[in-house]
C-alpha cells in the first residue's frame, strides 16, 4: 500500500504538558511508515480553503480536546467536517462527559477511535447510536519509552536505600473509588510499614511529584513500588456527576471524599468501570523495580505473581507482602519476568504501537474508499510542512524552561508581591529548579484571578470571586449566579497565622458553573476552571505566610457588590451558543 499523507493535530509544542504525552506524539511522527505532517489548531491558523484536501488521513490526538473551542476553535471544525478523507482520534480520560465527546465526534465525521477502555466495556461506555458506526481499536495509555532510564546502570537490590516507593496524586472524586486507590494504598502502607521493618518514601502530595530523570533515579532506588489500576468506577455519560460535586463542595468546601460518596457518588459507583494499565509499569520494569499492586484487569497485560505482588485492599496479605519485600530472591525472579515480558519482548515499545496504528489507519482508510465514502489522494507531489526535526523527548528540557521564563515574565508584569514571593522562594531554596516548576505555573493563576485577565464576550453574567476560609481550607470560590450569598471574606490575620502554623490543609479554586456553560466558559477561564488545589503555593505559605496570604487575601477585592461583604472582582465570559 502506498504512504498516507497523515495530518497529526496535536498540542505538541505546550510546555506544560508532562513528558508521556511529548512521547506518546513524536512517537506516532518518529515510528509511522506514513507521511505525518504535525500542526497544532490551538496555536496556528485555520487551513485554507481545500488546504486539507493533500491529506488521506486526520488524526486528532488526545492533547485536542474536541469538546472546547479553545483546543479546536470553529474555523477548524469546519474544515475538518468538510473534509473528505478518513478522520481518526486518540482519546484518553474516557470517563467524562462521553455522550457530548460522541456528538462532536458525529459533527467532525470520526470513523476510527483509539480508545484506552478495556475491549470488553467498549460497547457498554460507547453506547450512542452514533458510537456503533464507528470502529474503535483499543490502545494503552501509554508504551515504552525507549530512552527511559537508558542512561541509568542497573542498581542492585542491596544498593537501593528505600524500601517502598510511591508518587501519585488525588484525583478529582467524580471518578469513584477505583481512582480513590491511588490515595488508600499510599496511607495504608505508610501506617504499617514501619511496623514490619519497611523503610517507606510516599506521597501523593502534588509538591512531591518527581519529574525526569529525578523519576528514574528514585524508581531505581526502591525495592519496590506501590500500584493501582488506573481509570474511573464511574464514567460521567452527561456531566451531571461532576455537576453534583460541585454543587455538594460549594455548600461544604471542606467535605472529604467519604463524605462526598455518600452524598453524591453512591448511585453511580460502578455504573461502568475503566481498568486499565499506567506507563508507570513499564518504567518500574525497565529499573527492575518490583511492584506492590492492588488486584485489577490492568489492560489484561500484566497478571499477579507473574509481573507483581498483589495486596489486598484491606491490606489483610501485607505481612506475607512485607516479607517477599525482604526476600531478595523473590523480588529479582519477578522483577525479571517482568521485564523479559513487559520491555525484552518489545510487545509494547512506542515501535509497536506506531505499527498499530498505521495497520488501523491503512484498513480504515481502504474500507471506506472501496465504499466511496471518502476520495482518494495523491502523494506523488505533496511536500510535507516543516516539522520539528528533533524528537519531542529530546526538548523536554528547553520547553520546560522556556515555560518558566514565560510564567516569571507574566508574574513580573502583572504582581510585584507574587515576583517578590518568587525571589525569596528562590533565594531560600539555593535556586531549586524544581520547586519553582510547581510554584510558578500556580502563582499565575492566582494573579489570572487578582488581575482580572480573563476576557471574553459579555453575555449578561459575570463570574463572581471571593477568597473564605473554612475551617482549615482556603477557597477560592466563584459563581456564576449574579451576586450569591458569600461567606464572610478571608481574615488575613487568621490566614496568616494558620499558613504559619502549618494549620492550612488545602488552598482550592472551586466555581459553581452549571453544566451547559462549560465548553463556552473554558474559553474565558480554563486556566482557572473547576476544582483547582494550590499545593505549592500551600507548602511555600509555611515559610512565607505573609505574602501568601497577601496574595490569596487579595483575590475579590475589586469592586464585589456590597450585599457580598466585600468588594469583589468581575469577570466577563463568554455566552453561550
Amino acid at each position: 500500500m502506498k504512504r498516507l499523507n497523515v495530518l497529526l493535530l496535536a498540542d505538541h509544542n505546550n510546555p506544560t504538558h508532562a513528558g508521556t504525552i511529548l512521547e506518546h506524539i513524536g512517537a506516532i511522527e518518529k515510528y509511522s511508515q506514513h507521511n505525518v505532517t504535525l500542526r497544532n489548531p490551538r496555536r496556528e491558523g485555520a487551513p485554507g480553503k481545500n488546504a486539507l484536501d493533500v491529506f488521506d488521513v486526520i488524526l486528532i490526538h488526545y492533547s485536542i480536546w474536541v469538546l472546547w473551542d479553545a483546543y479546536l476553535p470553529k474555523a477548524w471544525r469546519q474544515a475538518i467536517s468538510q473534509a473528505r478523507c478518513l478522520k481518526a482520534q486518540f482519546i484518553q480520560d474516557e470517563y467524562r462527559y462521553v455522550d457530548l465527546t460522541v456528538s462532536h465526534m458525529e459533527e467532525l465525521g470520526i470513523r476510527l477511535l483509539f480508545s484506552c477502555v478495556p475491549s470488553e466495556n467498549i460497547n457498554a461506555v460507547y453506547r450512542q447510536p452514533y458510537a456503533k458506526s464507528m470502529t474503535i481499536v483499543p490502545v494503552l495509555t501509554g508504551y515504552v519509552h525507549p530512552d527511559f532510564a537508558a542512561n541509568l546502570p542497573t542498581v542492585s537490590l542491596a544498593q537501593r536505600k528505600i524500601d517502598v516507593g510511591y508518587r501519585s496524586r488525588e484525583n478529582a472524586p467524580w471518578l469513584g473509588n477505583l481512582a480513590r486507590e491511588k490515595v488508600l494504598i499510599a496511607e495504608g502502607v505508610q501506617r504499617i510499614a514501619s511496623a514490619y521493618g519497611l523503610s517507606t518514601d510516599v506521597s501523593v502530595r502534588e509538591v512531591d511529584r518527581i519529574y525526569g530523570s529525578n523519576w528514574e533515579r528514585f524508581l531505581s532506588n526502591c525495592r519496590v513500588v506501590l500500584g493501582t489500576p488506573s481509570g474511573a468506577s464511574i464514567v460521567d455519560f452527561d456531566g451531571q456527576v461532576e455537576t453534583r460535586v460541585h454543587n455538594y463542595l460549594r455548600h461544604i468546601p471542606a467535605a472529604g471524599y467519604e463524605e462526598i460518596a455518600r452524598g453524591v457518588l453512591a448511585p453511580f459507583e460502578g455504573n461502568e468501570v475503566i481498568d486499565t494499565i499506567s506507563p508507570r509499569v513499564f518504567e518500574a520494569a525497565i529499573t527492575r523495580t518490583a511492584m506492590v499492586m492492588f488486584p485489577g484487569h490492568y489492560g489484561n497485560v500484566i497478571q499477579p505473581w507473574q509481573h507483581y505482588i498483589p495486596l489486598e485492599r484491606d491490606f489483610s496479605n501485607f505481612p506475607e507482602v512485607a516479607e517477599l519485600i525482604h526476600d531478595d530472591d523473590f523480588l529479582e525472579s519477578i522483577t525479571d519476568r517482568a521485564y523479559d515480558d513487559l520491555i525484552a519482548s518489545g510487545r509494547y515499545s512506542y515501535q509497536s504501537f506506531a505499527n498499530l496504528v498505521d495497520t488501523a489507519l491503512e484498513a480504515e482508510h481502504g474500507r471506506l474508499l472501496e465504499q466511496g465514502l471518502i476520495k482518494a489522494r495523491s502523494t506523488e507531489n505533496h511536500r510535507l510542512a516543516a516539522t520539528i526535526s528533533k524528537p519531542f523527548w529530546q526538548l523536554r528540557a528547553q520547553w520546560s524552561l522556556l515555560s518558566q521564563i514565560g510564567h516569571i515574565l507574566f508574574l513580573c508584569a502583572s504582581s510585584w508581591r507574587a515576583s517578590l514571593l518568587v525571589i525569596k522562594v528562590m533565594i531560600a531554596e539555593h535556586g531549586n529548579v524544581q520547586k519553582l516548576r510547581k510554584l510558578l505555573p500556580e502563582l499565575a493563576r492566582l494573579v489570572v484571578l487578582q488581575k482580572s485577565k480573563l476576557r471574553g464576550k459579555h453575555s449578561g453574567k459575570s463570574l463572581y470571586v471571593q477568597t473564605v476560609m473554612v475551617e482549615d481550607t482556603v477557597v477560592i470560590e466563584g459563581s456564576l449566579a449574579g451576586a450569591p450569598d458569600y461567606r464572610s471574606p478571608v481574615d488575613i490575620k487568621r490566614l496568616f497565622q494558620s499558613l504559619e502554623a502549618g494549620q492550612v490543609t488545602a488552598i482550592r479554586w472551586m466555581a459553581d458553573l452549571a453544566y451547559d456553560d462549560r465548553p463556552k466558559m473554558l474559553e474565558g477561564i480554563s486556566p482557572v476552571y473547576g476544582i483547582y488545589p494550590f499545593e505549592a503555593v500551600r507548602e511555600v505559605g509555611r515559610k512565607f505566610p505573609y505574602d501568601v496570604a497577601r496574595i490569596l487575601s487579595s483575590i475579590g477585592a475589586k469592586g464585589m457588590p456590597a450585599q457580598c461583604g466585600g468588594e469583589k472582582e468581575e469577570y466577563a465570559v463568554p455566552p453561550k451558543n
